[in-house]
């Protein structure tokens, strides 16, 4: 689950925020939706038998995908091409408003994790094991993520495109084809990824604050 789940659209942001090719990382997140909107309605009845068929499980996960990624998409183009003042002052002026739309969204998204787990009737161990695998698995994405990216010149975007996940959608997904106790590890997830985007971003200040004293620029992928 935390493996086939595509990139988060907030991914974006924080690569932005540590230096690295946004546009990159928007290209692989609308294909990694997308990808994943035909492979879970496909691969899942091999594994469970709550799938209704591929057309009727497609047709369920496409109103999902669509309003977060491709509806934005669609509107951002038509924004910069009609509408290119309005655009411009979005581009200069409201550099960051989508990253405390992010955190906004971040702190409800954990509240919800936490709610969950408390209210989880399975056994505490057992939760634990949940947590401590979807941890491992978010450790090894971003590390397979930074090791194929360095290759190209994008580590910190492949970094970003292979770790960080839409665990919304899940969670979702979870709850859909398996049990609600499978939910528990993408949830944790949310909570792992995000633990290490913030140790991310304190550690891009206290790099760029090194470079600016020895009078170099700060660090762009």
């Amino acid at each position: 689950m935390c493996v086939i789940i595509p990139t988060a659209a907030a991914a974006a942001v924080i690569t932005g925020k540590l230096g690295g090719n946004e546009s990159s990382l928007t290209s692989y997140m609308i294909m990694s939706n997308m990808s994943s909107a035909v492979l879970i309605p496909f691969l899942f009845p091999f594994i469970t038998d709550n799938g209704s068929g591929f057309i009727e499980d497609f047709l369920q996960i496409l109103p999902r995908v669509f309003p977060m990624i491709v509806l934005p998409f669609v509107t951002a183009l038509a924004v910069k091409y009609y509408v290119p003042k309005f655009h411009y002052f979005i581009v200069t002026k409201c550099k960051n408003l989508a990253f405390y739309i992010w955190a906004t969204t971040t702190i409800t998204i954990t509240g919800e994790v936490l709610r969950s787990i408390v209210n989880s009737k399975e056994d505490g161990s057992f939760l634990l094991f949940l947590a401590l695998v979807s941890l491992i698995v978010c450790f090894i994405q971003f590390c397979v993520g930074k090791i194929v990216g360095h290759f190209f010149g994008q580590r910190i975007s492949a970094g970003q495109a292979f770790g960080q996940k839409n665990m919304v959608f899940g969670v979702w997904v979870a709850l859909s084809y398996l049990a609600p106790t499978a939910a528990i590890s993408p949830g944790c997830y949310v909570l792992w990824q995000n633990l290490v985007n913030s140790f991310q971003l304190w550690y891009r200040d206290k790099w760029n604050e090194r470079l600016q004293k020895q009078g170099q620029p700060p660090y762009q992928e």
